[in-house]
């Protein structure tokens, strides 16, 4: 089964505002992604903050997704262990800045990935035995690299198959937690839905439908001159 994410909800924070305690331009990110991590978001599966601030090199940090009630996605409001504050570790930071300068948008979709595979579960691919595919090969490191990537190779943005098998685990465990059907019609989940002319998912080779992949407009629709 595929599994899409919307956006439920954004909210846009200004530095100027006095009662914002995200407002002070002296926050690291790792106290950063704490002050977000305070309020209660039940409300989705993931929450993340989007900032213009030069963390010096680090692009993103996320609470790894862990079984139960301790991190990554569907986590729910809860008091942290050892102590009596209560937190959201459905969270994540991702800035748009590094060395004082801004990030390709490629740089930055490939960040807002690899800390989202963080909440769904997934280490760094040179970690245990998903070290074997944290090795240089002409296609590039996966998302899970620990180290940024710009994006430009095959394997850039894409999970490896040792991401994909955490991923699919805590997903599985954690899916009626959070995950709702959606209202509205996913082209590429295989199944003809209102609005929708065809669906064969992600199948390029389709004679007779547009898969997901193709451009705006025509994803889902028949081929001229198909019926099916």
């Amino acid at each position: 089964m595929r599994h899409f994410f919307f956006l439920y909800a954004l909210q846009i924070m200004q530095e100027e505002e006095p009662d914002n305690p995200l407002s002070s331009p002296y926050i690291g990110i790792e106290k950063l992604l704490m002050l977000h991590s305070r309020n209660n978001w039940n409300q989705v599966c993931l929450s993340y903050l989007l900032t213009n601030r030069d963390y010096s090199g680090t692009l993103g940090l996320a609470w790894v997704g862990r079984t139960g009630n301790l991190g990554g996605i569907c986590s729910k409001f809860a008091k942290m262990q050892n102590s009596t504050e209560k937190a959201s570790l459905n969270t994540g930071v991702v800035t748009i800045q590094k060395y004082g300068q801004y990030l390709p948008q490629r740089v930055v979709h490939i960040t807002l990935a690899h800390e989202l595979g963080h909440s769904m579960g997934a280490p760094h691919d040179g970690d245990t035995e998903c070290a074997k595919y944290a090795v240089n090969s002409p296609y590039g490191n996966y998302l899970m690299f620990p180290r940024a990537v710009d994006g430009n190779q095959y394997n850039n943005d894409k999970f490896s198959a040792c991401s994909i098998k955490y991923i699919s685990t805590l997903l599985q465990i954690k899916k009626d937690q959070c995950f709702v059907e959606s209202d509205r019609p996913t082209c590429g989940n295989q199944i003809v839905e209102a609005g929708e002319q065809c669906d064969v998912g992600f199948n390029n080779n389709d004679t007779c439908c547009h898969s997901a992949n193709a451009e705006e407009g025509l994803q889902c629709t028949l081929k001229p001159g198909k019926q099916c």
